[in-house]
């Protein structure tokens, strides 16, 4: 696999985006966001998601040039239409209109629809953490008019979306920070395997005749991931699904053609309202000590705080460099062909 540095893969994603229609400012943030997550080791929600998102401005999923807007609101919530506009772009907007709702009122809660995809979730409750806020964040792709990716417990075809949850909590330099789809692997995570010939765990797949499978192929051709942890993954991402889908109405199994799309719920807690920052953040020293005192399990070197591996990562020398899959840069180039542009990788 080639290695490229971080900020040719933006400059390579920025103008892709750009020529398919997006300003520049947009076309920036979505880039940006994308190379982030290579960054921090999820190359499933990077740069590679470019295609994929081609495929949904072809569907009509994808609106690289139009508004979002909030259509109906109180002095705690908000729901919004996003139009289908750059999930990256709606996602942190959002966010931040649960954040100065939030910071009036104590707690605040925003919905989503017509909702593109938004990459990792993690990166807008992390931003709200770094503003001092709480924050907790679920997307739900829907029931996908039957063509779901994520199997029930005890079911052999997929109904849903991944619908992943993402929580943080404000810390001095890094958030305490949880985000993870509440199927056993992401879908992105299948597509990465099948692009570099790998297979995917164990328990984590099924073909599309409901058989247990690694092979990513069989799993994205028609057949299903099985939820985390069984019926407590499957119990939290039904619960996901109906948040972010059905209560915002963003979501409908049997909707007609058109009416179903992707949602995102979100929570922001002002912490000011139950503490003083100061004492709050004392205890959480005390907790952080308790918990990195405990002594490592055979096949561990230390007990880690949800967010360890993803900041270390971020702030390794590693972290500019970035290696991607030939057959995504293949991908890419393709791409720029389509659209009448040469493509820089240096």
């Amino acid at each position: 696999m080639p290695d490229f540095e971080a900020d040719v893969l933006e400059r390579v994603a920025t103008d892709i985006l750009v020529a398919s229609g997006a300003a520049d400012g947009r076309a920036r943030e979505v880039a940006r966001s994308l190379v982030l997550s290579n960054r921090m080791g999820h190359d499933s929600h990077g740069i590679m998601l470019l295609a994929y998102y081609m495929q949904l401005k072809n569907d009509g999923q994808l609106n690289l040039s139009g508004e979002w807007s909030i259509v109906k609101e109180s002095e705690a919530t908000a729901l919004i239409d996003g139009n289908w506009v750059s999930g990256q772009i709606v996602a942190r907007e959002a966010m931040g209109v649960a954040i100065d709702k939030s910071r009036q009122v104590g707690t605040a809660s925003v919905g989503v629809y017509n909702l593109s995809h938004i990459g990792r979730v993690g990166e807008y409750t992390e931003w709200a953490a770094s503003q001092g806020f709480v924050a907790i964040a679920t997307f739900a792709g829907n029931a996908e008019k039957g063509n779901g990716v994520v199997a029930p417990y005890g079911g052999a075809k997929g109904l849903w979306s991944t619908n992943p949850i993402a929580l943080a909590i404000p810390r001095p330099g890094v958030p305490f920070s949880f985000d993870f789809a509440t199927s056993a692997i992401a879908r992105g995570k299948a597509s990465l395997a099948q692009k570099k010939g790998e297979q995917i765990p164990e328990n984590t797949g099924l073909d599309k005749d409901g058989f247990p499978t690694r092979d990513p192929e069989k799993v994205l051709d028609g057949g299903a991931l099985l939820p985390f942890g069984g019926h407590k993954g499957y119990g939290l991402s039904f619960a996901i699904e109906i948040l972010a889908g059905f209560l915002i109405g963003a979501a409908s199994p049997d909707a007609p053609e058109g009416d179903s799309a992707p949602g995102m719920f979100i929570i922001v807690i002002d912490p000011d309202r139950f503490r003083t920052p100061a004492s709050f953040q004392n205890a959480l020293d005390g907790l952080y000590e308790y918990v990195r005192s405990c002594p490592p399990a055979e096949g561990f070197q230390e007990v880690l705080v949800p967010g360890d591996p993803e900041h270390r990562r971020l702030m390794s020398s590693d972290s500019s460099t970035i290696s991607i899959p030939d057959e995504v840069q293949a991908d890419m180039d393709q791409i720029g062909h389509n659209l009448g542009i040469e493509l820089i990788w240096e």
